[in-house]
């Protein structure tokens, strides 16, 4: 089924016109970036600095250029291309690359790509039509929906506008002569009567299903309307603004819902699929929620699944209930903490881990000797297969006055007999290495060099702990980027 809405005209003629101020658009781009030396520290102090644009990635003749001397503090800078000389014009094409030169040095490559805030050049001809300005028009009079036309139109080309509550009627400056007589309906578009000579109405019809009560003006929307079929529902494409926009003040900017497939999903080649940003709120960012049992909230897969890192707040990650690793789990340290048992209300207890470059496994137990002197301590069915058995280590101690203590593994390494002193009790320690299938497939060494799969050289884990900036921890991105590249285009 089709939707209709009907708009009622009245054609008649006037002369029109309109007034508006032009705004003067500044020729000037910001830039920001960072320098570092060869090792990766960063540049202060002033240097000088030739910017140029291409309209090529590669190669090319710069088809503007200009020298200013920078200044940088903790390796970042900030300045204004054309400052020094002038950015008259933007290529038309759409596609602009900035390159940088430090002193003497080669350009830097690869050159940045020129986002659409560049572009803003040509919000200087947003307000005009073939060229001629806004103010080359006048206003209609009358009532918003329709223009009162007391004479004859004097040109053939013109058109119909409607915007801002006011239908505008605006010629063309090409000249000619005649009236207005009739509009005759055309794909999309029913008139009735067709044509029409005096007044009428004008159908205008949309693919799809559901309703409409109005054909929005131009600040264009579909608010309570409603689609339906098979295929995707709507698709937006941009290729340097956003593809799709959701806002709302009290509840969901943009829902998906899908009963087989995605309900949302978010692509991009060089920055963020997805990116929720909470403003003055404590709701999460981004949530995702699976009300069939066993199944998946969120699904993350990369180089890293799920990349957290710690901002104002003091955890980078928090996790209500179990968490299960399949992998290896690494950490810079770690330890249990919990409500204080003797004061839950008031205080917390930690114990931390106990750290071994083995990957041991330890049991423990208590066992009274016989008449004899002996007893004789059973290890778990899976020990064999589990430890690297005939490594282990056993530790004896005697429970109360001291006396001599002593063990042996039988052939099988499937049990230990403790001897000592009759009728006295012995604590023991068993402590043996891993050596299953799967520690040997996630067996890392104790020591291993930077690089070659292994982090990054000259960076690290955790560097202000070693006297370095935090610029330098491995797989840092600084806030700012973060935002910039989140709220892109917002």
């Amino acid at each position: 089924m089709k939707n209709k809405v009907t708009i009622t005209i009245i054609l008649s003629s006037a002369l029109i016109s309109i007034a508006i101020a032009q705004p003067t658009i500044p020729k000037l781009i910001n830039y920001q970036g960072k320098l570092t030396d060869g090792a990766g520290n960063p540049i202060n102090g002033t240097r000088s600095v030739q910017f140029s644009l291409y309209t090529v990635a590669t190669g090319g003749t710069a088809f503007w250029t200009e020298t200013q001397t920078v200044s940088i503090s903790n390796g970042l800078f900030n300045v204004m291309l054309g400052s020094v000389n002038p950015i008259t014009s933007m290529p038309s094409a759409g596609v602009c690359y900035l390159g940088v030169k430090v002193g003497t040095d080669p350009e830097l490559t690869p050159r940045k790509r020129i986002g659409s805030v560049a572009y803003s050049y040509y919000a200087e001809e947003c307000d005009k039509l073939d060229g001629q300005h806004a103010s080359a028009f006048a206003p209609a009079s009358g009532s918003p929906n329709y223009i009162q036309v007391s004479g004859n139109v004097t040109q053939t080309n013109m058109a119909i506008l409607t915007g801002g509550g006011q239908t505008t009627l605006h010629s063309h400056p090409g000249g000619g002569g005649g009236t207005v007589t009739q509009v005759s309906q055309g794909t999309g578009i029913v008139c009735s009567p067709n044509p029409i000579t005096t007044t009428g109405s004008v159908a205008v019809n949309f693919a799809g299903t559901g309703s409409a009560s109005t054909v929005s003006r131009s600040d264009h929307n579909h608010w309570g309307a409603s689609w339906s079929g098979s295929g995707p529902g709507i698709t937006f494409s941009s290729s340097d603004g956003i593809g799709v926009k959701g806002v709302s003040t009290s509840y969901r900017g943009v829902q998906g819902e899908s009963q087989n497939g995605e309900g949302v999903r978010g692509y991009s080649a060089n920055y963020y699929g997805i990116v929720g940003i909470v403003g003055n709120s404590t709701n999460p960012a981004v949530i995702g929620q699976n009300t069939i049992s066993n199944c998946l909230g969120a699904f993350a897969y990369g180089n890293y699944g799920v990349y957290g890192r710690q901002g104002s707040g003091t955890h980078a990650g928090y996790f209500f209930g179990n968490v299960q690793v399949t992998g290896s789990l690494t950490k810079g340290s770690g330890s249990f903490l919990i409500d204080h048992p003797l004061d839950p209300l008031n205080k917390t207890l930690r114990h931390n881990f106990i750290e071994s470059p083995e990957n041991l496994c330890l049991y423990r137990g208590k066992i009274k000797l016989d008449a004899k002197g002996e007893a004789k301590v059973a290890m778990p069915s899976y020990f064999t297969a589990l430890t690297k058995e005939n490594e282990a280590t056993i530790i004896l101690t005697s429970v109360g006055k001291p006396f001599s203590t002593g063990y042996e593994w039988n052939n099988d390494y499937t049990q230990f007999t403790v001897f000592g002193e009759p009728e006295r009790e012995v604590s023991y320690i068993v402590l043996a290495d891993r050596d299953d299938p799967v520690i040997r497939q996630l067996y890392r060494p104790v020591e291993e060099m930077k690089g070659n799969g292994n982090f990054e050289t000259g960076k690290l884990l955790y560097p202000e702990a070693y006297g370095y900036p935090k610029e330098m921890g491995i797989g840092y991105q600084s806030e700012s980027d973060i935002i910039e590249k989140s709220t892109m285009n917002k």
